[in-house]
């Protein structure tokens, strides 16, 4: 029997020998890489691979996140605005135009914030439009080099001053605009606003106008505008860079020429100052900020939820045993037979045995006077009250309430007075 075991486990053996060696011999091990979700870091800023491209070169690039120290910053420094809601106080604006003046270079992505059309105007810069959004790359000449960049609806502008350098697209605006040009446009005809209110919204309008980038001139087409998409240019003794920096952004810097492209628009020729990215203030969940400002609401909330959870919430355990059900005493039972028979209107069952212990009680009174025969004229003896009255109340049936009431008083006053007699301790009537 252990010898026809044996057999089938080393054919087993044999098979997964075959197979390891067949398997080590034609597999190859490789290995793989996949991208992942982003970072928290990543998240936060937009701009963390193109931070990092520029510490690889050499460049000292990091967050600025103390957006209300922007006038402390080095003259020789670089400054990106992620976002120009960082510029919506007046007085970080003044300050950071000021770091400007002084040498400061401000790069300046051209965003659709209230506080990017106030920096238009106190940096010269004129919005005329945005790009016809396109899926093909566009190709410009940026400081006498090619560069191609997928661009979308990148914001189109001129200046009131000479650039050191710019990118100029060729075209022409549609008669385009959007609903918002329109409509506010027509608004401000009805209503017959100020002139500065009234600016303002032909300069939104003009900025909704579709830019179609043309190659070149041509007949067919006629002359052509020629617009800029990026362009440097001196204010005070810094400079200032302004463009589309939606390219740059991390998941769009590997692609065309985007790394190129933001490394020259990010550094200068003259240098290798530092570089600062202003990134937009994350502000914190509710929770968050409640365990960091009220920690003991936190605890009080969670206390009283826990004590209600522990009134509210069933308790397993032994039953509690049910009391026995209240019965009515002997009186509260007489009263409801006597309410009942009241109801029915059945006197005479009701003064028969008020009557029958009278008559008893004068029955045992009768030895005090002998010579009174009728129990009438006994208990009007012995009770001063009407004969008539007591033989009444003794031999009538009541035939409505009121003459049952008036005989019930009657035998209730001689049956106290029968009492009375019975028990001399307790005697206050009148002795025969």
């Amino acid at each position: 029997m252990r010898r026809y075991l044996t057999w089938p486990r080393v054919l087993i053996a044999l098979l997964v020998a075959v197979i390891a060696i067949y398997l080590m011999r034609h597999l190859v091990w490789e290995t793989s890489t996949e991208r992942s979700g982003y970072s928290a870091v990543a998240r936060h800023n937009s701009y963390l691979a193109g931070m990092r491209l520029l510490q690889q070169l050499g460049y000292s690039a990091q967050p600025f996140d103390d957006n209300s120290s922007l006038s402390t910053l080095p003259a020789d420094a670089t400054l990106l605005l992620e976002d120009s809601v960082v510029m919506n106080d007046p007085t970080r604006r003044q300050a950071v135009l000021a770091w400007v003046r002084r040498g400061g270079h401000l790069v300046l992505p051209l965003g659709s914030g209230s506080a990017a059309y106030s920096l238009d105007d106190a940096l010269g810069i004129v919005r005329r439009g945005i790009l016809e959004p396109r899926q093909t790359p566009t190709p410009f000449i940026i400081e006498g080099k090619l560069v191609i960049a997928q661009l979308g609806s990148a914001a189109v502008f001129d200046l009131r001053q000479s650039p050191q350098w710019s990118a100029i697209l060729t075209g022409r605006f549609g008669n385009d605009k959007d609903m918002f040009g329109v409509k506010q446009g027509a608004e401000n005809r009805r209503t017959k606003k100020p002139t500065k209110n009234r600016t303002n919204d032909e300069q939104h309008a003009k900025t909704s106008l579709l830019f179609h980038v043309y190659p070149r001139e041509s007949a067919d087409t006629g002359p052509l505008d020629h617009v800029m998409v990026y362009a440097r240019f001196a204010f005070g003794a810094g400079v200032v860079t302004v463009g589309d920096f939606a390219p740059f952004t991390n998941s769009s810097l590997p692609d065309r020429d985007h790394a190129e492209l933001f490394v020259r628009l990010m550094t200068l020729p003259d240098g290798k100052g530092p570089c600062y990215f202003a990134l937009t203030p994350v502000y914190p969940s509710l929770f968050a900020w409640l365990f960091a400002h009220a920690t003991m609401v936190l605890i009080s909330a969670a206390c009283l939820l826990i004590a209600l959870i522990w009134f509210v919430a069933p308790r397993f355990g032994p039953l509690i045993p049910v009391s026995p059900p209240i019965r009515p005493g002997l009186r509260e039972h007489l009263v409801a037979v006597g309410d009942f028979l009241l109801r029915e209107k059945q006197f005479d069952a009701l003064i028969t045995p008020l009557r029958d212990q009278v008559k008893r009680g004068l029955h045992h009174l009768r030895h005090r006077h002998p010579e009174l025969a009728a129990p009438h004229e006994l208990g009007a003896r012995l009770s001063n009250i009407d004969a008539n009255d007591i033989a009444h109340a003794l031999t009538s049936t009541p035939r409505s309430a009121h003459e049952f009431l008036r005989s019930c008083r009657t035998l209730i006053s001689l049956n106290s007075c029968i009492s009375q007699m019975q028990y001399p301790s307790s005697f206050t009537g009148n002795r025969s």
